[in-house]
C-alpha cells in the first residue's frame, strides 16, 4: 500500500532511478510505501479494502517534503528521497492503513521515504548523496493506492495499482436501509466490480468515458472475489 508519485514528480523520480541503475524501475512505479508487502487471503480482500477506505475517509489531502537524497547505509545500501512530515499527517495515515488484515510484524520503525534504488553499490550511494544533497520537492498526498504483484504478458514480475481511495473522498449514504459506502478514486473498487458483474445472459457493462474518475459503491458486508490465487500480495 503506497502513495504513488504522479506527473512531473514521477518523471523526475524515474530519471533518478534510471541514472542510478535501479533494477526495479520497470517493476514498480515510484512510490512512498505506507505498508510493506503483505500476503492477504482472498477471503480477506473485502476487509482489506475497507481498511483503506476507512483510513482515506478519515483523512484530508496534505503535503510532505521530499529530499534530500539520502541512504540507510551502513544498515541497508539504499538511495532514497527523505520525506519530511512536519505535521504528522503521513504518520497518522500510515497508522490508519496498517491494520489487520493489512498488517504484519516489522522489526524497524516507520521511516517514510521514496526509494530510488535498493542494494546500490557504495560508490553510487556516496556520489548520489553528495551530488543531490540539495534536491527538494513537494509531494501532494491525495490518495492511497493498493498495488498487487503479478506477471505481465512476458511473465515478468510487476507491481500494478489495483484499488485506491481519495483522501476525504469516502462517505456513507442510505443508512435508512442497507448502508452504502461511496468512495472516490481513479480505479473502480473491486467490491463494486464484483457486484456489478453481469450474468451470462446480460450484456457487458458500459465503460466510463476516457478520463472520467471512477466512483464506486460497496456494501460493507460483501467480500471481494478477486484474482484466482489463494493469496494476494499487496503493497
Amino acid at each position: 500500500m503506497a502513495v504513488l508519485l504522479s506527473g512531473d514528480l514521477a518523471v523526475e523520480a524515474d530519471v533518478l532511478r534510471r541514472a542510478l541503475g535501479d533494477p526495479a524501475l520497470e517493476v514498480v512505479p515510484p512510490h512512498l510505501t505506507l505498508v510493506p508487502p503483505v500476503n492477504v487471503r482472498a477471503a480477506e480482500l473485502g476487509a482489506a479494502l475497507r481498511v483503506v477506505r476507512a483510513a482515506a475517509g478519515a483523512a484530508r489531502p496534505f503535503a510532505v517534503g521530499l529530499g534530500p537524497v539520502a541512504s540507510f547505509h551502513p544498515v541497508t545500501p539504499t538511495v532514497h528521497l527523505a520525506v519530511s512530515d512536519a505535521e504528522g499527517d503521513l504518520e497518522t495515515l500510515r497508522a490508519g492503513v496498517f491494520q489487520p488484515p493489512v498488517w504484519r510484524d516489522v522489526d524497524h520503525p516507520f521511516v517514510p521515504h521514496v526509494t530510488l534504488r535498493d542494494g546500490a553499490p557504495l560508490h553510487r550511494v556516496h556520489a548520489a548523496t553528495q551530488a543531490l544533497g540539495s534536491y527538494r520537492a513537494q509531494l501532494d498526498v491525495v490518495r492511497v493506492t493498493v498495488l498487487a504483484e503479478g506477471r505481465d504478458a512476458q511473465r515478468r514480475r510487476r507491481w500494478a495499482p489495483v484499488a485506491d481511495a481519495d483522501l476525504g473522498g469516502v462517505r456513507d449514504v442510505g443508512r435508512g436501509g442497507l448502508p452504502t459506502e461511496l468512495a472516490a478514486g481513479t480505479l473502480a473498487d473491486p467490491d463494486a466490480l464484483r457486484c456489478s458483474r453481469p450474468s451470462p445472459r446480460s450484456s457487458a457493462p458500459r465503460s466510463s468515458p476516457p478520463g472520467e474518475r471512477a466512483s464506486s459503491s460497496a456494501s460493507p458486508g460483501r467480500e471481494a472475489s478477486w484474482r484466482q490465487s489463494r493469496r494476494w500480495p499487496t503493497w
